[in-house]
């Protein structure tokens, strides 16, 4: 009803001094035998209404008068991005040992029956949606493979597979087509993140499971989706939602039917403690959530430190989707066995987590991802110099390039995480992440351009590199984050030194080469000049 502490106080003193005024003109002392304003000679509807506006205006003036002490100490905490009073949930999950049994039975059959359906969707994507190899058919006419030709009106397909492409012949003057249908499934992707995770936050986690899941079967026409419905009874909601929304009863019960220890050796009434605390924690910071709305997304650009890193993150976020997806299309063009080149090309996902995990716990997140962003960019400009005949070789080069671009995938949610304060994380990390569906969107036009007349089939891992490249060299622009202190507040990120050196085996070192960016204006590239922790 009131915007902010001000018009509380406002309208309260203006309610109670109407009161008064109006009880002094009638000639009669207000009584207060039952603690209520009673006026004798006013008629009844009257009198009920200065005792409703009496009560409510003497309410509201106790209360602000009260609480102006906790909202000061509120909105300190807020705007120092500290809040030591919110209960941590994991620390509830170990007293519990949650990760019991029947949990492990719940994450495995989310696993199988959510994610890799989920999953496949979008490798499917690749084949439902993709560009089988074609040549031309008509008469007189020299045209290479995969190729459209200005003369040639007849095109066939060799397959291995068939889709919407080669059912309604979405090649050549029709191809932007068949990139429409690839670009609205990542459309698709945006929207439903944007509204399921919206929704999750009102109607719970597992309501949205079920309603994906339905939806999903239903237009997808599949079966696979449908298998999450068996384990309907025994999937739970989730604890950390139900006690954040005061639901603290259903919270303990999932807690105490899925902990490790068993319910028997669970002190119930500890727990419920312990889950009303964390419930006062949530109410806290949406508090602080409303105290703090004034750091809005604009605020991402008026700082100029801010205003750098966002501009450069999102245009990293941006090149790695839509690298990192248009590769995924483009496999169809590549030689040898499209099945084969898919599965080996995720197959490699997993040890590039592996390797990027210990590279930027010893050589921290600022050289580590340039370095494999423009590594990656000039392998994938290495076709410019291999003819197009030597396919071997362009898909070899195709796959290492993916392979780094994969990596860097993993290492930008981390240095995003981290350039951010705590106040604005999430409103940044939104912004990077729409960035990326944004290049997602973008990748089947490039992939399309492939097939054009006059143009070469390399030409999309040339744009692609070309980015990546232009990517890396901008993120020498950001600051190092490894085990330096997180910013809580815009202030700390416009006044801390930034360190833009390089960090060896955990410890930090000055750059080597003078160069523009390790002398940005505030910075520092001695190691003793910024909040280094060894």
């Amino acid at each position: 009803m009131f915007n902010n502490e001000e018009n509380k106080d406002y309208h309260a003193g203006k309610c109670v001094a109407f009161c008064e005024r109006y009880a002094k003109e009638a000639g009669k002392d207000v009584a207060d035998a039952e603690d209520n304003y009673i006026m004798p000679k006013e008629p009844t509807d009257r009198r009920m209404s200065l005792l409703v506006v009496g009560e409510a205006s003497y309410s509201l003036s106790v209360r602000w008068k009260e609480s102006s002490a906790k909202y000061q100490t509120r909105k300190h905490s807020a705007m120092s991005g500290k809040n030591p009073s919110i209960s941590n949930f994991d620390d509830i999950l170990t007293s519990v040992s949650s990760f019991g049994y029947l949990q492990r039975i719940i994450y495995l059959a989310t696993c199988c029956l959510v994610i890799i359906p989920s999953c496949l969707q979008v490798i499917g994507l690749v084949f439902f949606a993709g560009t089988p190899k074609f040549h031309c058919v008509t008469p007189n006419v020299s045209c290479a493979d995969s190729k459209c030709c200005t003369n040639c009106t007849d095109y066939v397909f060799d397959g291995p597979f068939t889709s919407s492409v080669s059912e309604w012949n979405l090649i050549c003057d029709k191809a932007y087509v068949g990139a429409n249908v690839q670009a609205v499934f990542s459309a698709g992707m945006l929207i439903g993140s944007l509204l399921f995770g919206a929704t999750s936050d009102f109607f719970g986690r597992r309501f949205c499971i079920y309603i994906c899941a339905a939806l999903l079967a239903i237009t997808s026409l599949g079966f696979p989706p449908l298998l999450i419905f068996t384990i309907y009874a025994i999937f739970p909601e989730s604890a950390r939602w139900l006690a954040a929304q005061g639901h603290l009863t259903q919270a303990q019960a999932v807690l105490m039917r899925f902990a490790g220890k068993g319910s028997s050796s669970i002190d119930s009434d500890a727990l419920k403690h312990k889950l009303a605390e964390y419930h006062e924690g949530e109410v806290e910071s949406k508090t602080i959530a409303y105290l703090t709305k004034n750091q809005s997304y604009l605020e991402l650009l008026r700082s100029p430190r801010l205003r750098k890193r966002t501009v450069i993150l999102c245009f990293n976020w941006l090149v790695i989707s839509m690298v990192y997806y248009g590769f995924l299309l483009y496999v169809t063009r590549l030689d040898g066995n499209p099945y084969l080149n898919l599965f080996l090309m995720y197959l490699s996902d997993v040890p590039t987590h592996l390797i990027n995990w210990v590279i930027l716990q010893k050589f921290g997140r600022r050289i580590p991802y340039s370095a494999i962003m423009v590594i990656g960019g000039f392998i994938c400009l290495l076709v410019l110099a291999v003819p197009e005949e030597q396919k071997g070789a362009i898909t070899a080069l195709a796959f290492i390039g993916r392979f780094m671009i994969s990596g860097s995938f993993s290492n930008v949610y981390l240095y995003s995480t981290e350039l951010y304060p705590t106040i604005l994380r999430n409103q940044g990390i939104g912004i990077c992440s729409t960035s990326a569906r944004v290049g997602s969107l973008i990748a089947p036009y490039i992939v399309m351009l492939a097939q054009l007349p006059e143009v070469s089939a390399t030409l999309p891992m040339v744009v692609f590199g070309s980015l990546a490249v232009a990517a890396g060299l901008l993120a020498l622009f950001l600051p190092e984050t490894l085990r330096s202190n997180m910013a809580q507040t815009v202030e700390e990120i416009n006044k801390n030194k930034e360190f833009y050196g390089m960090v060896c085996m955990g410890k930090p070192r000055p750059c080597p080469l003078p160069c523009p960016c390790c002398s940005s204006e505030g910075s520092g590239n001695d190691p003793s000049s910024v909040p280094f922790q060894i």
